[in-house]
């Protein structure tokens, strides 16, 4: 039984004897470690038992007996010159990996490890310019061929239990509970002022009670904002800094909206909201290896080029659902009439304008007459009302700004 730890990541030098990991720039190698996660075996359980498995498993500590359909053992420590790959990598079909005694693996999605394995050695590569990096990626996307982060584990192994018929909140309190950090944040956000109650809750079976089963997987992934990114170029990080303030806005926003349209779509339209941006990540990324480095406008004018299409692209692989896909798509289209078939993407439009609108005077907005969502709001909608919405709407940004970050 693999009893990984989601979102605990592994240090870039505990990666660093395997390959491809050791012929990775410094920020690829930075990027490896977030992603990968910790997994722990215990005495005769499988590891590896098929290389078409979804995820590789690197021996960080114990040793792994290779087994193969004879009957015959191999024994590999975890210091051992054959721990330079994947467990099971290289090896023939029908060899299955199991751990001797206490072993500690760290684990990285395959999709991952085929994006890393195409990146040369630092020695051999010919760096891109910001414009080539554009410009391969518009390409990639065009052809289909635009690979995106994979969703968190802990986000997947939500999403896998609320399918079971005997799910139920403690289950998933259970798997929450695997990361600290994030059932904390879970725990804070259903006593935040998004979720105002009569009473606190003190539980985390309470918290998804009160949050809602259904959208506790992609809130997963918002609260993991802050750690999707590993960059230490301050242009970057700054980016994604702003990026994720941004993003937090439009979500409380879309929320507040929602609760005077439809509550049921309160949740719906926060993960929307907060996730409305999600495309700038495999866009920093791949920046991230350019040279020379994009200056901060540059930076912002290849986040308006791309990220809204990088956004449907994101949502689309994890599986979010096409309401939020085309919530994103419309959202740019000030006219857009709200409807009732797709509901969302009018509110995210008003969310929009009210995000932009607190700017103040730095704003570029159209006149209000000419954004018919902003019936959702008030109808007639004034600049008094607008302000209504902004000032309920500031504790709210303050508190999920804390966990998001």
């Amino acid at each position: 039984m693999d009893t990984t730890t989601p979102s605990a990541g592994v240090p870039a030098e505990a990666l660093q004897r395997f390959a491809p990991f050791n012929r990775l720039a410094p920020v690829l190698s930075a990027l490896a470690g977030r992603r990968a996660l910790r997994a722990g075996f215990a005495d005769g359980e499988t590891i590896v038992d098929a290389p078409t498995a979804p995820y590789a498993y690197f021996l960080l500590d114990g040793q792994v007996e290779l087994c193969d359909a004879d009957g015959n053992v191999e024994l590999v420590a975890c210091d051992s010159s054959r721990n330079a790959v994947a467990l099971g990598e290289g090896l023939d079909e029908g060899v299955v990996v199991r751990a001797r005694g206490a072993v500690t693996c760290a684990r990285l999605a395959r999709q991952d490890l085929a994006l890393l394995a195409r990146q040369e050695s630092p020695a051999e590569r010919v760096a891109l310019s910001p414009q080539q990096v554009m410009t391969a990626m518009q390409a990639e996307l065009a052809a289909g061929r635009l690979r995106v982060p994979s969703l968190p584990d802990l986000a997947v192994s939500v999403r896998e239990a609320l399918q079971r018929a005997d799910c139920d909140n403690r289950r998933i309190a259970a798997l929450l509970s695997l990361d600290p950090a994030i059932a904390a944040k879970v725990l804070k956000l259903a006593n935040s002022p998004v979720y105002r109650g009569l009473s606190p809750v003190r539980s985390l079976p309470q918290a998804i009670g009160r949050i809602g089963t259904r959208a506790i997987s992609e809130l997963v992934v918002c609260l993991s904002l802050g750690e999707l990114f590993a960059c230490r170029e301050a242009e970057l990080a700054g980016l994604f800094e702003s990026i994720i303030g941004q993003s937090v806005r439009l979500g409380v926003y879309a929320a507040l909206i929602a609760e005077r349209v439809s509550p049921a779509l309160r949740e719906r339209a926060l993960v929307a909201g907060l996730l409305a941006q999600i495309g700038a990540l495999p866009l920093l990324e791949r920046l991230a290896a350019a040279e020379p480095r994009p200056t901060r406008a540059e930076l912002a004018a290849h986040v308006r080029t791309l990220v809204p299409r990088l956004t449907e692209l994101v949502c689309r692989h994890w599986q979010l659902g096409d309401d939020i896909v085309l919530a994103h798509r419309d959202a740019r289209d000030w006219h857009r009439l709200p409807s009732r078939d797709a509901p969302l993407a009018g509110i995210l439009v008003a969310a929009r304008y009210h995000a932009r609108l607190e700017l103040g005077a730095d704003a570029r907005l159209p006149e209000p007459h000419a954004v018919p969502a902003l019936t959702l709001v008030a109808d007639p909608w004034t600049p008094q009302s607008g302000q209504v919405l902004l000032d309920d709407a500031r504790d709210r940004i303050t508190g999920m700004l804390e966990l998001v970050r």
